[in-house]
Formats: structure tokens, sequence, C-alpha cells
């Protein structure tokens, strides 16, 4: 297996999650997908290490969808109070950021400017440029304005989404 991560970004996610909702959501948690893999191993009589196999079993087993919601009937309080722990850390984390920005507010203020103005340089060089360089800078553009609309979005969540107070 290459890592819990691709757990989280592969097709097995997405089929789980459909039959078994609370297992999904376990196996969707970067620290807690491990103990989703094993229930789900388990049950198919596989190695937990080998998505690959957890996956061809799933795929490839007829009962596959009531196994998995037998998985998550069975185990339903852990998964619940893993779930629940999971959303106490992240409502812990949204808390010291409010508490966090707070404190640097004027700090925050003038990066969220410099991000805001580098994005939309960036944008504006992709539109103007965008044809009078060659692909490799253009890759490299676009890829610096990827990462700049993310960061951007983030400020506008911090500022005016889910983090406000």
């Amino acid at each position: 297996m290459a890592g819990l991560v691709d757990v989280i970004e592969s097709s097995l996610l997405n089929i789980v999650s459909k039959s078994a909702p609370l297992l999904g959501t376990v196996l969707g948690m970067p620290g807690w997908a491990g103990i989703g893999l094993s229930l789900i191993a388990k049950a198919f009589g596989l190695n937990s290490n080998d998505q690959n196999d957890i996956m061809q079993a799933i795929s490839g087993t007829e009962d596959a969808e009531s196994k998995l919601k037998q998985i998550e009937t069975s185990n339903a309080p852990v998964l619940a109070e893993i779930a629940m722990k999971n959303f106490a850390l992240e409502t812990a984390d949204k808390q010291s950021a409010r508490e966090y920005g707070d404190h640097y507010k004027e700090f925050l203020k003038a990066m969220a400017i410099i991000v805001t103005i580098g994005f939309f340089g960036a944008l504006g060089m992709v539109f103007t440029i965008g044809t009078g360089i060659n692909e490799i800078e253009k890759e490299l553009l676009c890829i610096l304005l990827g990462m700049l609309a993310s960061k951007w979005q983030t400020i506008i969540d911090f500022f005016y989404g889910a983090s406000k107070k």
C-alpha cells in the first residue's frame, strides 16, 4: 500500500461511502483510515496492508455492499466515537485559529492583501502574456496560479467564512 493518504484520494473511499457512510467517514480521515482498512480487510479475510487487494475484493464480491453495511452496523459505536473525536479536533483547531487571528490581525490583513495582489497579478499574467511564453513557463505560471488560488480561498474562508466569529 502506498500510504493511508492514498486511501483518502482513492475510489475505495467512494465505494465504501456509498454502502457504509460512517465507515467511509472514518476511512476518509487521515489519522484514522488504518482502522477502517483493518475492519474491511478482516471482514473480507485480507491483509489490511494491501489496498489493491481490498479494492479488488470489494469490486469483485457480489455481497460486498452487505458486508460493508454489516461492518458499519457491528462497529457503529466505535466508528461514531472516532468521527466525534475528529470533529472535536477540527473544532478546537478552528477555535485556536480564531484566537491566533485576534492577536495578529494587522499581519494577517497585510498577508491577505499580498496574496490577493499576487493571485490577481498571476491571473492577469496568464491572460495577457500567456500566449507569448514557452510551455514550461506557462506550466509554472499555472502552478503558481493554482497555489495562490487555494491560499486566496483559505483567506476568504478565514475572514468571511467558516472561521468568522
